[in-house]
């Protein structure tokens, strides 16, 4: 009976030392996240609900994955208006890394880290990004302002109502990282459903006093 269990605890340690070998990868984190301390909030997070370990690398280095401001992928979260995104992944653990934290629980957790400085981060989830920087004129503060009074009862706009708005609809990061994010943003008032509640003088036609917008 001792040399059973003897051989049953060996046998249990061998399954668990094989399985672990392979249940980890390293990941190219930039040195913006590792920073603001946003990978030492998510990391251990992600690893206490799979098992999975996640080893930080600097960027360059051989990776599974990579999640940066210059890496080509999908965009993943933001800060002050800068996009962070992960590449495709090589292996089933980097894999499963990068589809939690696209997927609802990573993005809440990732909205969840209160940096000790600087703005929170935002998801951006299922969003492609090209690194292609676009410059547009204009004052920020008064877009800003103008954003979060006018678009920020359903939309998340900024740190400032990252706990607003509403959760079937993109945050101004998301909307972002799209490829045709700039026509959105111009012709906001023609696409659905802004005609509904939106008029601009000169361009729409008024409201019929007997059917308000809500």
């Amino acid at each position: 009976m001792q040399r059973f269990i003897t051989a049953a605890l060996a046998l249990a340690v061998f399954c668990t030392a094989a399985a672990g070998s392979d249940k980890g990868f390293a990941l190219a984190v930039d040195p913006a996240l590792t920073e603001s301390g946003l990978t030492r909030y998510i990391l251990p997070r992600f690893s206490l609900k799979t098992g999975v370990r996640v080893t930080p690398v600097p960027p360059g280095t051989d990776a599974d994955l990579e999640f940066g401001a210059d890496v080509e992928g999908a965009a993943a979260v933001a800060r002050d208006g800068v996009i962070f995104a992960v590449s495709r992944p090589k292996g089933d653990q980097a894999k499963r890394f990068r589809d939690w934290l696209l997927s609802d629980v990573g993005q809440s957790t990732v909205e969840a880290y209160a940096p000790e400085t600087g703005a929170p981060f935002i998801g951006a989830r299922d969003a492609s990004f090209d690194g292609s920087p676009t410059l547009i004129a204009g004052d920020v503060v008064e877009g800003e302002r103008l954003s979060l009074d006018l678009c920020g009862r359903c939309h998340v706009v900024s740190g400032k109502n990252r706990m607003s708005g509403i959760g079937s609809t993109p945050s101004f990061a998301v909307l972002k990282s799209l490829p045709d994010w700039e026509s959105r943003f111009s012709a906001f008032w023609a696409l659905k459903p802004h005609p509904a509640f939106t008029r601009i003088d000169g361009m729409t036609e008024p409201f019929d006093p007997d059917r308000p917008p809500h």
